[in-house]
């Protein structure tokens, strides 16, 4: 059963299983189809260390020693990196490559509210795309914003999803995502504002962190019996 889960979930993350991802679109918003790798490791692990026990108990260390032995033997060529750069830490992590690293992940994460990816890092500062004024950061996710006309509509360098909210002057105000970009947005008044914009959880994220704290306390509470 084991072995046979193991393969399933390596087909998943093949391209002919497209067949499967597009009928059952759901399963998009549980994993990504590279995901169901780690899925399979465990399911293969636990098949191949079932076969300890078709091995007599008079010859199961040596024959266990033997098996482990044969495989990194014959797979010995993938314990070579593929791609190696001669390079120091400072090189790794500054310039194109610490660019790289930082963005590469960006299409797996992106919203629906934004049509594009970024090309470039976000700026500091927010952006007036209708009206007149100017804007301050003071820290992080917390502005100050001088509108000199009636309004003043304000892009934020953060994108859009669920449950942004930007607190003006103490009062809640409700945000929306503008651009292709999908960056969070909202109308100011005249004058002069102080801007702070707060991630508040959504229900889907209550639940799985109640889901966490649950599974949590009760492997605590399974060890603290059994001990």
């Amino acid at each position: 059963m084991f072995f046979a889960l193991g393969l399933f979930a390596l087909f998943l993350t093949h391209g002919k299983s497209s067949l499967i991802w597009n009928y059952l679109t759901p399963m998009k918003y549980i994993q990504f189809p590279w995901r169901f790798l780690s899925i399979s490791t465990l399911f293969l692990s636990l098949s191949a260390g079932a076969i300890a026990n078709l091995i007599p108990k008079n010859y199961s260390k040596i024959t266990s020693t033997a098996l482990v032995s044969l495989v990194i033997l014959i797979n010995f060529s993938f314990f070579r990196p593929d791609i190696w750069r001669s390079i120091n830490d400072k090189e790794q992590f500054s310039g194109p490559l610490w660019d790289e690293q930082r963005s590469s992940a960006l299409p797996d994460f992106w919203p629906q509210s934004a049509s594009s990816l970024p090309t470039r890092f976000a700026p500091e500062s927010p952006t007036i795309r209708i009206g007149i004024g100017f804007s301050k950061l003071l820290e992080t996710r917390l502005y100050k914003i001088f509108v000199d006309s009636e309004y003043a509509k304000v892009s934020f360098p953060v994108v859009y999803f669920p449950n942004w909210t930007a607190i003006v002057d103490g009062r809640e105000t409700s945000v929306f995502p503008n651009g292709d970009l999908g960056l969070v947005t909202t109308r100011i008044p005249k004058g002069e504002h102080l801007v702070n914009l707060q991630f508040k959880d959504t229900l889907p994220r209550i639940l799985g962190n109640l889901v966490s704290a649950t599974a949590l306390l009760g492997m605590i509470c399974k060890k603290l019996t059994s001990s």
